[in-house]
């Protein structure tokens, strides 16, 4: 895809019951197993309202790191081509954690800040 392309996708968001809901991407690839936990913070702006103040992420692996083909290349890399991650970063600060099955951090990094 040329940089200058634009690709659509879709997103359906179901509410299951409570606030736990099912997402289904349509999406031109289709994804490992691995499960993401998000946790935000919230600050009050200059006219007392709630704005996100950042976002931590820790992804779960299902493998060990040490059985992962191209680990290192992986990890170098994934971050870039993190659609979402990215795009956010735009606007928020995105913290963003990987462990492995075994609970092995492998990966952390911080947003650098807006200013930058």
């Amino acid at each position: 895809m040329a940089k200058s392309e634009t690709q659509s996708f879709g997103v359906e968001v179901e509410q299951q019951e409570g606030f736990e809901f099912r997402v289904r991407f349509d999406w031109p690839q289709v994804p490992g197993p691995v499960r993401a936990m998000a946790s935000g913070r919230l600050e009050r702006n200059e006219r007392g309202r709630y704005r996100i103040a950042g976002i931590d992420v820790v992804l779960s692996l299902a493998e060990s790191f040490g059985d992962m083909p191209h680990q290192g290349r992986c990890l170098e890399q994934f971050e870039d081509f993190c659609v979402v991650t990215e795009s956010v970063r735009r606007g928020i600060p995105v913290a963003v954690t990987v462990v492995d099955a075994v609970g092995k951090v492998v990966h952390e990094a911080a947003s650098p800040t807006l200013s930058e």
